[in-house]
């Protein structure tokens, strides 16, 4: 994609493909409009679904997972991301609910967490997932208000005894 501000919501669909945008993450952004996952991958993805050189903001997912990207029994590469400005009740930025995503060169911060309870994971939630991140940043995050819990600033992992987290610098 060129560069530009684009304002829709992407579902790889299972498909193996690549998207990405040709001037890079600051020049080119995906917007949610607050009203989903900004992207999904929720169709059994393989590696070669590749989503790379975006910023990903402005998705909401009040009542459930990655309100900026949102990643399900699929295994995406994601590159050269800046994930900001997203919110849901688990995994604001990034939720991993089974699968495993490989995440590389990805900045990650300033999402938050909504709902009155059980809010996890500002930036970046894993349950039952064995994802790999590999040079990323993950930064400043928020609950959203101020009641109610909330775990996870940075990263909330759970389910993971029987699972592997990578992250590699």
């Amino acid at each position: 994609m060129r560069a530009g501000t684009y304002t829709e919501l992407l579902d790889f669909n299972g498909k193996a493909i690549t998207v990405f945008g040709e001037s890079g993450a600051g020049a080119t952004i995906i917007q949610g409009g607050g009203s989903g996952p900004v992207v999904r991958f929720d169709s059994g993805e393989p590696a070669k679904s590749v989503l790379s050189g975006f910023t990903i903001r402005a998705g909401a997912v009040p009542f459930g997972y990655g309100g900026g990207i949102y990643c399900a029994g699929s295994e995406p590469t994601l590159r050269g991301l800046i994930v900001q400005d997203n919110s849901a009740q688990w995994g604001g930025g990034l939720a991993v609910v089974t699968g495993s995503p490989r995440v590389e060169a990805c900045t990650i911060f300033e999402n938050t967490v909504t709902g009155s309870s059980g809010r996890q994971g500002a930036n970046v939630y894993i349950g039952n997932a064995d994802p790999h991140f590999i040079d990323c940043t993950i930064a400043g995050d928020s609950s959203g208000s101020s009641s109610g819990a909330f775990e996870g600033g940075g990263v909330f992992i759970t389910g993971s005894s029987f699972y592997q987290v990578k992250i590699e610098r």
